[in-house]
């Protein structure tokens, strides 16, 4: 029986239950998912050598007859040794297996097999033979998945091989069959793509790179195009919603400047500028301000929640750190020293004017405790979220919430636009493939038949002869019979008449009016072109019409919304995370900083460095120390084996190499902590005093630690990447990174610029426990360039978009293939989606992928 998308992959041959868990841990329940578990990689095994062309250190694919099979001993009795000759026309080599005795029955004398390995010499009593290592292989036959082609590698759980895998996905690529493909065929056509099952056929099982580079590209410009026609369906939503419009009063503005006491950059007047003219307009600012760490965001955020202020609205400024929103607190209070604004904080261990249930502040700062503190805020004309990537879309959203005018706007506006949305869609769907089939010009009885026949193929439920009271005042009056009831929620009227006016439609409205149902689509297949009128009743909306004047200003306003952040974001990351966003950036720092000298050192030189550092604290300065763990230090085993020919590693072969415990192999890294770390470098430094900060102690405990070092009572503070955001100490001037090689390019510039902050001349040591290449390559580049946005980028070619974006958080884009270094796919994605929605805002034409855009505006964060 051939499967289908939706089938559990519980039906695929040869999977069992323990199978079927390890796949639910990356989300795959489906056959459908399985399909949409893309390679990581792909090995180009098309290739066939000869055996006589076999050379020692060479990765080659042979087929060859298996000639001779056995389990010979071994000196080391925990590994276990399976040996066979192979031969083909040009002479024999040996294979080897360490640790899978079960293949000398597996392996067949006589039969011609694909090999995949790695040709090594092996010396033992004065002999030297040629063998092929641990290959990989697969019976010659018709069609074959595991060698003699491009194949596929996959991201695997344990308990799953790759043979496995490969042989479920060609089972469930017969599923295609029922597969829709969601890409317009006018866009296929324009941009030369292959079609959906043409390219997740290719995808797993290339013909060939070129056929492999096209499925590739069909596949991640349908996953840029489907989020851009989110992100922009999203912001042409946002710009119809009202909010407060804040005038720009120069004056005031002006006045505000002149207080400062230093002079705003280039780039600081040019972000406010463009935040305050958002401030004026009637529809919700949606603007990202993206600067270096100490670019000055707070002065320019302090700017908007001022003009905020005074129009009589709240301004609400939410972080993520109690170290960041204290911070803040204390900013924003010097800022507007010269002014009468009362400013909230509102955090675990602080609630500097505690809240009530009419909370009124102009200003109010906070983390998540405003979120689960019982608030009830007056009138929220400004939101700034600080790392805003740190707070899910649902936090954000119960903030909003607690604002009275904004809950009105969700019980009616948003719940009732999204009425039986699924529903809606796949009735949809049914009156399009009608109308494709049938066309316009005939009569509306041939277009009633053929809709409840495609409504039955879609075993959706229906009834035609329900009778409807219409009343008046509480009076039955009169009967209305409804052409279609779907599922008892929809009410379908079906005409086939050369234009479709108001009345048709007040007429259903009045129907609906006095029944219980709230949903109706007027659908007309007699025009130039289909017609679907959406008609929707309830007592919430008829009240909204009848006061509209006073809730347009008031109960249905949005606030406007600031988001910040101190990560460098790639333009091409920004295009594709925040496609939604307008953006600012502050891209020069303060006048009067000194550039920090970042230096790479190895481990021997670390008594050299610690020589510096005691200088410099003599001189008065304070350094932090920055390890990756809390607690207890442990050890990775990262190390090259001398003898990789006779003992291959666990992770690559399976099984145990039996030789020695991880934490005796040379090259193991030691990752620091901070509890081990403060340990040591009391004994280093006896004369300084050397404190703690992490995320597991308390708020208290955090300030206290932070304000002894403020007031330079700690000389040396180690801490994890918690003083990541919102630490401000001009007196610090060294920071020691541990462990650099564990972090990405973007946390170490973060990192970095706890230090820099007064008028001393700054030193970032970065200490390596590792002489990779790449992490070399990497760590260097921070040595070679202070400019946050260029390390971005290299993080971003190097490590993809998990460090830029941090911990992975609900709402994040959960690309699966396409690059977001691509910039010009990004681009093309975009402008084929403002495209599409200028013919078709709606797109009703696309049912199917108007349901996707909306599943995907639900999970990725949109504001």
């Amino acid at each position: 029986m051939t499967p289908l998308l939706q089938d559990s992959v519980s039906k695929l041959h040869l999977l069992k239950p323990e199978h079927e868990k390890a796949l639910g841990k990356f989300g795959i329940k489906t056959i459908g998912d399985l399909l949409q578990h893309f390679p990581r990689d792909w090995q180009d095994l098309s290739d066939i050598k000869k055996i006589a062309d076999i050379r020692p250190g060479e990765k080659i694919n042979i087929r060859a007859r298996v000639k001779h099979i056995s389990n010979p001993g071994f000196r080391f009795r925990r590994v276990k040794l399976t040996e066979a000759l192979l031969e083909d026309d040009t002479g024999n080599v040996v294979a080897v297996w360490f640790n899978q005795p079960y293949l000398k029955n597996t392996l067949k004398i006589g039969s011609e097999y694909y090999f995949s390995g790695k040709a090594q010499i092996y010396s033992a009593k004065k002999t030297a033979t040629l063998q092929l290592q641990n290959p990989t292989f697969e019976l010659v036959k018709t069609e074959n998945i595991h060698v003699a082609g491009i194949i596929p590698v996959y991201q695997l759980t344990e308990g799953i091989t790759q043979k496995q895998f490969r042989y479920w996905l060609k089972q469930g690529l017969e599923a295609l069959a029922d597969n829709t493909d969601l890409l317009p065929q006018t866009v296929r056509t324009r941009l030369k793509l292959l079609d959906l099952n043409v390219a997740l056929r290719n995808i797993h099982f290339p013909e060939d790179n070129g056929t492999l580079e096209a499925a590739r590209a069909r596949l991640a410009f349908e996953e840029l195009f489907l989020f851009q026609l989110a992100f922009q369906s999203y912001k042409k939503t946002l710009k119809s919603l009202p909010a407060p419009a804040i005038s720009f009063d120069t004056k005031l503005v002006s006045g505000f400047v002149k207080s400062l006491p230093f002079a705003l950059t280039h780039s600081q007047r040019l972000a406010a500028f463009e935040i305050l003219k958002d401030l004026a307009l009637p529809h919700p600012m949606n603007r990202l301000l993206e600067g270096e760490v100490g670019s000055g965001k707070t002065v320019v955020a302090g700017l908007a929640m001022y003009a905020t202020a005074y129009a009589g609205l709240q301004s609400v400024l939410l972080a993520p750190t109690e170290i960041l929103a204290l911070q803040h607190y204390e900013t924003l209070k010097k800022l507007f020293a010269h002014a009468d604004i009362e400013i909230a904080l509102v955090t675990r261990s602080h609630k500097i004017q505690p809240p009530t249930s009419n909370f009124q502040p102009p200003i109010v700062i906070g983390t998540h405790a405003l979120l689960q503190e019982k608030i009830e805020f007056g009138n929220i004309g400004l939101l700034v979220v600080d790392e805003q990537h740190r707070f899910g879309v649902k936090q954000r959203q119960t903030l909003l919430r607690r604002s009275t005018p904004i809950e009105k706007q969700i019980n009616t506006d948003v719940n009732t636009d999204l009425l039986y949305k699924d529903l809606t869609y796949k009735i949809r769907g049914a009156i399009f493939s009608v109308y494709n089939e049938l066309g316009p010009g005939h009569k509306e009885i041939i277009y009633h038949k053929a809709l409840l026949a495609e409504l039955t193929k879609q075993s959706l439920a229906f009834d035609t002869e329900k009778i409807l009271p219409v009343e008046y005042n509480g009076e039955k009056v009169g009967i209305y019979k409804p052409d279609v009831i779907v599922d008892n929620k929809i009410i379908l009227e079906i005409k086939a008449i050369a234009f479709l006016g108001g009345l048709e439609q007040k007429q259903i409205w009045s129907y609906l009016k006095g029944s219980a149902y709230k949903l109706a689509l007027l659908v007309n297949f007699g025009g130039r072109e289909l017609q679907i009128k959406r008609i929707i009743h309830d007592v919430s909306r008829l009240n909204q019409r009848e006061s509209a004047s006073n809730l347009r200003k008031s109960a249905l306003e949005v606030p406007h919304l600031l988001s910040m952040t101190a990560t460098p974001i790639p333009r091409t990351l920004a295009l594709a995370f925040y496609g939604d966003l307008d953006i600012s950036r502050l891209k020069e720092l303060p006048s009067g900083r000194k550039k920090i000298i970042t230096k790479l050192v190895s481990p021997d030189k670390r008594a050299i460095a610690y020589e510096f550092i005691r200088k410099e604290l003599a001189r008065g300065r304070q350094a932090y120390v920055i390890v990756p763990l809390v607690g207890e230090p442990q050890t990775n085993a990262d190390f090259t084996r001398t003898n990789a020919d006779m003992f291959p590693s666990p992770l690559q072969f399976g099984g145990q190499a039996g030789v020695g415990r991880v934490a005796d192999r040379p090259g193991e890294v030691e990752k620091k902590s901070v509890a081990a770390e403060s340990e040591k470098l009391t004994k280093i430094f006896p004369e300084f005093q050397i404190g703690t900060l992490h995320g597991r102690m308390s708020g208290e405990e955090k300030k206290g630690a932070m304000d002894d070092f403020s007031a330079n009572k700690i000389r040396i503070l180690v801490s994890t990447t918690v003083v990541e955001v919102g630490v401000d100490v001009p007196n610090a001037t060294i920071m020691i990174i541990e462990n650099a090689e564990r972090f990405g390019l973007a946390t170490l510039h973060q990192l970095r610029g706890r230090v820099g902050r007064g008028r001393f001349q700054s030193l970032c040591i970065l200490f390596a426990e590792t002489n990779s290449d790449p992490s070399r390559e990497r760590l260097q580049a921070v040595v070679n360039s202070t400019d946050g946005f260029a390390l971005a980028e290299i993080d971003l070619k190097l490590r993809g978009a998990g460090e830029i974006l941090g911990t992975k958080q609900s709402g994040y884009i959960p690309f699966k293939i396409a690059k977001l270094s691509d910039h010009k796919a990004i681009e093309l994605a975009k402008q084929e989606a403002l495209g599409l929605l200028a013919q078709d805002p709606k797109l009703t034409q696309y049912p199917g992928l108007a349901e996707k855009v909306a599943e995907i505006s639900k999970e990725a964060h949109l504001e």
